[in-house]
């Protein structure tokens, strides 16, 4: 049995203020290989790495993303909500945590976050990964919950990999839809519904689950077939699959 992909979720959550430059380093220290992020772009069109369509949670900020400038947005705090520690982390911007992952050799999920809300978003991604590719850095894929924002990366790049996401209560995400090359299902219903994954594999597609932070559901899903396991506990999914 091969050992699925450990996917570091949000760069590693549990264990550092999720998607920043501190998580991603946190779990690059610690081997991981493989990273989910989100992204969405601010008012003056750049791309951020940041989950919540609103500051509050994660940063000093109030409001919207996408009502703030990229110069705006980097005064802001994003990291002592989690530890006194992380006070100096700023929410990095995409091409920040891509090339930090690439200087590793670590792969990257780029989740596209509330796409209908920043209109241009795709071309965004697609022309910074094109950037990307030319300096050598291959090892990128693309998902969203957002059907609609697959089909445009993929009008826009046929050749970007792509991924679909899908929510809580989807229990067919065996597709055959050839614009993507990997399914991401929520783990529990992927264990309950364990003929998907075979329909999905004999459908030439991947299936990675979200978000497992539990020893004995990663277990279970590893031997279920999955080839990816998303964790905000990068250090449990080294641990588990240690000698695997």
């Amino acid at each position: 049995m091969s050992t699925p992909l450990l996917i570091a979720h949000r760069g590693g959550s549990a264990e550092a203020p999720e998607n920043t430059l501190a998580a991603f380093r946190h779990s690059l220290g610690m081997g991981i290989q493989w990273f989910e992020l989100d992204a969405q772009m601010t008012k003056d069109g750049e791309l951020l790495v940041i989950h919540d369509e609103t500051l509050e949670r994660t940063t000093s900020g109030s409001g919207p993303v996408g009502s703030f400038t990229l110069e705006e947005l980097r005064r802001l705090d994003a990291g002592s909500w989690f530890g006194t520690q992380f006070s100096r982390e700023t929410i990095p911007t995409l091409r920040e945590v891509l090339e930090l992952c690439a200087s590793e050799g670590a792969g990257v999920f780029v989740e596209l976050k509330s796409p209908h809300l920043y209109p241009g978003v795709e071309q965004k991604v697609v022309s910074l990964l094109g950037e990307l590719w030319v300096q050598g850095v291959s090892n990128i894929s693309c998902i969203s919950f957002d059907p609609e924002a697959v089909s445009r990366l993929h009008e826009l790049d046929s050749g970007l990999p792509l991924g679909q996401l899908f929510d809580l209560d989807t229990t067919d995400f065996a597709q055959p839809d050839d614009r993507i090359e990997a399914v991401l299902p929520f783990y529990a219903t992927a264990a309950y519904y364990p003929e998907q994954i075979e329909r999905a594999h004999a459908l030439g597609k991947r299936v990675h689950v979200w978000t497992v932070n539990e020893e004995a559901d990663m277990r279970r899903l590893a031997e279920l077939g999955v080839d990816g396991i998303m964790s905000d506990r990068p250090s449990l999914l080294l641990k588990v699959f240690d000698n695997y």
